[in-house]
């Protein structure tokens, strides 16, 4: 999927003797839809963070960012998760955005090792 679009002209003849064509060119556009065929990526493979204790409920840890290269996909509309690590849920993400904050930092300060 290098190249979204297609635009040539065509022309048309007849086989016959005297060879005829037509006195003009029929331009024609072809539209090359994507297809979800192309995982997301995350811009970096390891975010690193660190956050000050005592802490608070909502506090912004990082925002992760991802891009997929399927154009024009309703599979292309990512959401964030997290998948595993958070037995506790300690950590929150919005699922649109990729924001991760805080949940509970109450717990969080009695086991600060995340």
């Amino acid at each position: 999927e290098t190249q979204d679009v297609y635009e040539f002209n065509v022309r048309v003849a007849d086989m016959g003797k005297p060879r005829l064509s037509a006195e003009t060119t029929a331009r024609v556009r072809i539209l090359v839809q994507d297809e979800n065929d192309s995982p997301p990526m995350f811009d970096k493979q390891v975010y690193d963070e660190q956050i000050m204790l005592p802490t608070f409920k909502n506090v912004t840890l990082v925002t992760l960012r991802a891009t997929d290269p399927d154009v024009g996909v309703p599979a292309a509309q990512l959401t964030y998760a997290i998948a595993a690590g958070n037995p506790d849920q300690l950590f929150g993400i919005d699922e649109l955005t990729g924001r991760m904050f805080v949940r509970k930092p109450d717990e969080l300060e009695q086991n600060p090792r995340y």
